[in-house]
């Protein structure tokens, strides 16, 4: 609109002086016109963000993290009747790490959501006796999820913590359908670590000490506590 007036100007330039008066008169109102359109468009769309913002607030994921060591229990014992099988050979407990999420979702149906766990642990490699840090990452999927609580769970076996160490910093990524992040946390204990500590280079890539990546995070659904409270878990796809 600028280059239109600037034209319309020109065009009259030669005109006399009165018509000139009157052709930049109705300019300037055209021009305070066209601010005051402007003004108001761009608070319409700011209105029309923040509005959006809030309805993406409501359609999201809140989590409540566990604490970074996790839960620790005992592997569950079930009784069978009409089986016959041999009874156990040891007595001792053994330990597993659960790492159990709250999370709400408010959504009606959300599709699917995806998370994301990394964990830290904190041991000694055998060899040197030097400080060595593991790392673990597993990814669950669970799909047709009602608006409400409910909980997602990752377990790490006994014999990763008897060998590996205990766990040091946990991170959670939740990921919609379309791949798009729809929460992020970290807890980090008393590490001194970046929020997003697994995306960063100078903490994985560490030699002195070493971060080792490993395999054996797993899914709650692939353990023995699959069965316990199945109702706050929705399905893993």
């Amino acid at each position: 609109m600028q280059k239109r007036t600037e034209t319309v100007t020109l065009a009259t330039f030669g005109l006399a002086l009165l018509l000139a008066f009157s052709v930049q008169a109705q300019s300037r109102g055209s021009r305070n016109v066209q601010a005051g359109s402007l003004i108001n468009r761009g608070r319409n769309t700011q209105v029309g963000a923040a509005a959006g913002a809030a309805a993406a607030n409501e359609a999201g994921v809140k989590l409540k993290m566990p604490a970074v060591k996790g839960l620790r229990s005992g592997t569950p014992e079930y009784n069978a009747s009409n089986v016959s099988l041999p009874g156990p050979i040891s007595t001792k407990r053994r330990d597993w790490a659960l790492f159990d999420v709250e999370y709400h979702t408010a959504a009606r149906w959300t599709d699917s959501l995806a998370f994301t766990y990394h964990l830290l642990t904190q041991g000694r490699n055998e060899e040197t006796h030097q400080t060595e840090f593991s790392y673990y990452t597993v990814t669950v999927r669970y799909i047709d999820i009602p608006s409400g609580k409910h909980r997602s769970c990752v377990c790490l076996p006994p014999s990763l913590l008897e060998r590996f160490g205990e766990p040091v910093a946990l991170g959670l990524e939740v990921m919609d359908k379309s791949g798009q992040p729809a929460a992020v946390e970290s807890a980090k204990g008393g590490m001194k670590l970046p929020d997003e500590w697994w995306k960063n280079d100078k903490v994985m890539s560490s030699t002195k000490p070493a971060v080792v990546r490993r395999s054996g995070l797993v899914d709650r659904s692939k353990t023995p506590f699959a069965l316990i409270n199945a109702n706050d878990y929705e399905v893993v796809q």
